[in-house]
């Protein structure tokens, strides 16, 4: 495991060294659609409105996002690139399961897209003057969200295992993540459903803390966590399920 972890540690970090304008582009394009959100909802709002601490909580969920969509579409990426590529038969011959492999290579790309949005980050606090109440607290949501967002990409793994191409629905996805991810918590608390909707607990903890200065509630953390580690292992048995569907029905080396 340990050694497996190296590897794609290794192998992550030399893309990023070996293809610098790549890396570039993403850390731009990130800071260009949070300013494009951003003075669209001040030219939709009007000039005389003053947004207060809806910045910061906009940049806490923007960057929430940023983190949900990139592990979210290298899962899938991954697995419609190796089919692409006419390697996924030789990936799955590896005596590990896939849901394994796939785990500790989004841990080894997890390291880079931290480092991806720190980058972003402080260049979005300084241009838009804003800064951000950060307590070691906060990593507690953080790390449920990561957990929540492995299990929804596990499963959509599964179906790019079975699908191949799914570009489309990847994109109809993304949308329903930003919906989960900029839903009024506050507002929506009250519905039963909104208890059992995957990141909406977790990201509300982490912006009332880093954009609004509250304490986490333990009972709140609690249902969160649990709500994280049912995504993550249903994930992981869709995943595990979707690859022995695959090899019985002889899918794996199909394009």
């Amino acid at each position: 495991m340990i050694r497996l972890f190296a590897v794609e540690l290794r192998k992550s970090w030399k893309l990023f060294f070996r293809y610098p304008w790549n890396s570039f582009g993403f850390v731009a394009t990130n800071i260009i659609i949070f300013w494009g959100i951003l003075l669209g909802a001040k030219f939709v709002a009007g000039s005389g409105v003053n947004f207060g601490q809806r910045i910061e909580s906009l940049i806490v969920g923007y960057m929430m996002w940023s983190v949900i969509m990139f592990l979210f579409n290298s899962f899938s990426m991954d697995i419609a690139e190796e089919a692409a590529t006419g390697t996924l038969e030789q990936l799955l011959l590896n005596p590990r399961r896939l849901s394994t492999i796939l785990f500790m290579r989004g841990l080894a790309e997890l390291t880079l897209l931290l480092f991806y949005n720190l980058m972003t980050l402080v260049v979005i606090l300084i241009s838009a003057g804003k800064t951000l109440h950060f307590e070691w607290l906060a990593l507690i949501p953080l790390f449920s969200v990561i957990i929540t967002t492995y299990g929804l990409a596990f499963m959509i793994s599964g179906i790019a295992l079975i699908g191949k191409r799914i570009g489309g629905f990847l994109g109809i996805l993304q949308f329903g993540l930003l919906f989960l991810i900029m839903a009024p918590a506050d507002k929506m608390s009250n519905l039963a459903v909104f208890k059992f909707l995957p990141l909406t607990g977790s990201i509300q903890q982490a912006r009332d803390v880093l954009a609004f200065q509250k304490a986490l509630v333990p009972e709140e953390i609690g249902m969160a966590f649990a709500n994280a580690l049912l995504y993550l292992v249903l994930g992981i048995l869709v995943l595990n399920w979707c690859e022995s569907f695959a090899k019985r029905k002889g899918l794996l080396s199909g394009h």
